[in-house]
């Protein structure tokens, strides 16, 4: 526009000396800055370090009466304009359509913007272009500057046409940074064509704008990081303060926080209810949303662990409109995310139509972000009620704890005893005892409290305890009471325990290796290693999330069944004052080796407490030495788990039976829940060989225990012979695979 012309350059005069002032002068005083009047060539230095060079004889006056010089000027004008420009895109690009238009003298100038999907993008007027449409695709993709007619071979009506005009000529330029195709400038002139001038003077003045353009979108992605971060650090702050004390208020906290974030209509977070293997959703009117966690788009979630982004929800097979009219809310957009506490999934975020549009990738990215938080947030308030339900339960039962359970009387004593038969106090010596005939379904279990007596006070527990035998079975009565009426861990199966020790101990000398006290911190350990099972192993508590689990894991211990039952087992020792009649010194050494072998009976300790007792056979067993014989007690004990396939065969066979019952009843379980039970605990595995199991376990875990021991009790080999008569008869039953 000449009337924005300063006078000198028109008139052709000197210009002014140029001076210094804080405020910015105009754009072509700035361009004569650059040009100097007695130079014959010019240079022109874009923002990206690239220099486009002008030889004043290679520009021809553009379009106007006026000088080469003038016209430089005016080209710099233009670059400093656009360089200058606001970082609003908009504006930028209209910018850049309106200089280019001018400087060309062009009828229209239109900038497609190049979308991720390669799609070019017209705002005016509104226009969307294919990767690769007519010549504004084609320039696009080629990275490189086309002009033509609308008789061209690449032209397309669609593409290239202008709103309006006839176009004599056209031009599409890329507009490039780095490499990368930010736009495409389309230019239109009625009359005439574009001259190589022209593509000389687009090419530079799109070289500043596309670093203008990159410019502007770095300013923009690194002012919505900072916000996004901004708004991150938010949402943890608000999820730190919320009040793990109330399950319902975390909930709701976390809904609601979800939903702000993402400018949504409603989310809800569905939990697990393992109890109905439902999903369960508490709204914001106080009333609860259920759906089956094998059904619906929250169930589907619930079972992949992978969110779904669905812009029309109606459409996906797993929708269910009933769910949408529970929780009161037409669903169009929906996301939904798994919240993960340590790699599994605790809840489902389903949030639910944005108001501004639909789910992107970022609010993808977000959720995720949000939902680590919300997931320990989640975790950690549960955990809080299993806590506070524990203490409750651990009250209760000290407050409730039974007073017979003090001192059993001279008839109950006499009962107890009196119910065994000299044929059954003999057995008690052997080695093919046989509990099952005084399992919890027979008519012979009262038998087992006199057992029990025998074998504690024919190995001197009853007098090293200085009790009394109403005391004593006192105690063995709140032992049975602890134990649950499972498939195999239950009181028999303790008793059992107790009597292998009794043949051990005093049929296979393996008491000359102990001092009493030890004997007495073994043989109370066997009686309370399994009390409180409720026939589920460590995996299902820490799989399933039980409170024994969530305690364990609030302790950073992975052994939660077996600090289980050293909290029963020594709560039983405390209510019932078995150990009042020893030293305080006696009964921290005997409460902590119960402890210590209790704990060392998990099987993923077994490597770890062999290892350690190989290292002592290497330097010598010493009888004397307490850590040799309190690791020996470990190792006893884990023997004792082991004793099964030591028994004759038609009682292993039996002992067999009784564990794989309850693998599968846990199983049961697991499938009820929704899991995938393992081959051993899937009752329906019809390929799953019994026999070939029990080699396994014969040659991993039992004859690695007992071969350990016999290197300190040589006497004990008689055990070795039998394991090895079971395990060949195991063999030829596994090659028929006909147990």
């Amino acid at each position: 526009d000449e009337q924005a012309l300063p006078s000198w350059l028109l008139g052709g005069q000197t210009p002014p000396p140029r001076r210094l002032t804080r405020k910015r002068s105009n754009p072509l005083d700035d361009a004569h800055s650059v040009i100097s009047r007695s130079s014959s060539r010019c240079s022109i230095l874009s923002r990206d370090s690239r220099s486009v060079r002008l030889q004043a004889a290679e520009v021809p006056n553009l379009h106007t009466p006026h000088t080469t010089e003038e016209s430089l000027a005016r080209l710099v004008a233009t670059a400093l304009t656009l360089s200058s420009s606001a970082v609003n895109s908009a504006d930028l690009i209209h910018n850049i359509a309106k200089e280019l238009k001018t400087l060309l003298s062009a009828d229209r100038c239109y900038v497609f913007v190049c979308n991720e999907d390669g799609t070019l993008v017209s705002l005016d007027p509104e226009k969307v272009l294919s990767q690769g449409e007519g010549l504004t695709g084609q320039s696009a993709e080629k990275k490189t500057l086309l002009t033509g007619t609308a008789k061209s071979k690449q032209y397309t009506e669609r593409a290239d046409a202008a709103t309006g005009l006839e176009s004599a000529a056209i031009m599409c330029a890329p507009i490039i940074c780095d490499d990368e195709v930010l736009a495409v400038a389309q230019l239109h002139k009625a009359r005439g064509k574009f001259t190589e001038a022209d593509i000389l003077v687009c090419n530079t003045v799109l070289a500043f704008a596309g670093v203008s353009l990159r410019t502007a979108e770095l300013y923009h992605s690194q002012r919505a990081l900072a916000s996004r971060c901004t708004f991150q650090v938010d949402i943890v702050s608000r999820l730190s303060r919320i009040d793990m004390r109330s399950w319902k208020d975390v909930v709701r906290d976390v809904s609601r926080a979800a939903c702000e974030m993402l400018n949504a209509e409603q989310c809800a977070v569905f939990t697990y209810d393992k109890g109905t293997s439902e999903l369960v959703a508490l709204l914001e009117s106080g009333t609860e949303a259920r759906v089956s966690a094998f059904e619906g788009i929250p169930g589907k979630v619930f079972r992949s662990g992978e969110a779904i982004n669905l812009q029309d929800a109606s459409s996906h097979t797993s929708f269910d409109a009933k769910l949408d009219h529970v929780m009161g809310i037409a669903t169009k957009s929906l996301l939904a995310m798994p919240v993960l506490h340590k790699e599994e999934v605790v809840a489902v975020a389903q949030v639910c139509n944005k108001i501004d549009g639909t789910f992107s990738r970022d609010d993808e990215e977000l959720l995720q972000f949000f939902s680590h938080f919300a997931g320990a947030a989640l975790y950690n308030s549960k955990l809080y009620d299993a806590v506070v339900q524990a203490r409750a339960h651990t009250l209760s039962v000290l407050e409730n704890k039974p007073a017979s359970r003090g001192a059993a009387s001279d008839a109950e004593i006499e009962a107890h005893l009196g119910k065994l038969g000299p044929d059954e106090v003999s057995s008690l010596s052997q080695l093919s005892f046989n509990i099952h005939k005084y399992w919890h379904t027979t008519e012979h279990y009262d038998k087992l409290i006199g057992f029990a007596l025998h074998i504690l006070q024919k190995l001197q527990v009853q007098a090293y305890l200085k009790v009394s035998s109403a005391k004593l079975v006192g105690f063995l009565l709140a032992v049975r009471d602890r134990y649950e009426d499972v498939p195999c861990h239950c009181f028999a199966w303790a008793v059992d325990a107790l009597q292998f020790l009794y043949f051990f101990l005093s049929e296979l000398g393996g008491d000359k290796v102990l001092e009493c006290k030890d004997v007495c911190s073994v043989v109370i350990s066997a009686l309370l290693c399994d009390v409180g099972h409720k026939g589920l192993n460590n995996a299902f508590h820490h799989r399933r999330g039980s409170f024994m689990g969530w305690l364990g894991e609030a302790v950073g211990c992975a052994s939660a069944l077996e600090l289980h039952h050293c909290q029963v087992g020594v709560g039983v020792l405390e209510e019932t004052g078995i150990l009042e009649g020893l030293e305080s010194a006696d009964v921290a050494f005997l409460v902590q080796g119960v402890i210590s072998n209790i704990m060392g009976s998990d099987l993923m300790k077994h490597k770890c407490v062999l290892e350690r007792f190989e290292t002592v056979c290497r330097q010598g067993y010493k009888s004397e030495n307490v850590e040799h014989r309190l690791l020996m007690c470990n190792l006893l004990i884990k023997m004792t788990d082991q004793r099964a396939n030591t028994r004759p065969f038609t009682v292993a066979r039996l002992c067999a039976r009784s564990i794989k019952s309850e693998l599968e009843y846990q199983g049961d379980l697991e499938r009820a829940g929704g899991f995938t039970p393992p081959p051993a605990f899937d009752r329906h595995n019809t390929k799953f060989n019994l026999a070939a199991h029990q080699l396994s376990e014969i040659d991993h875990v039992t004859r690695p225990i007992f071969e350990a021991v016999t290197r300190v009790v040589p006497s004990s080999r008689p055990l070795l012979t039998s394991l090895d008569s079971n395990r060949h008869t195991w063999q030829s039953i596994s090659s028929r695979n006909n147990l």
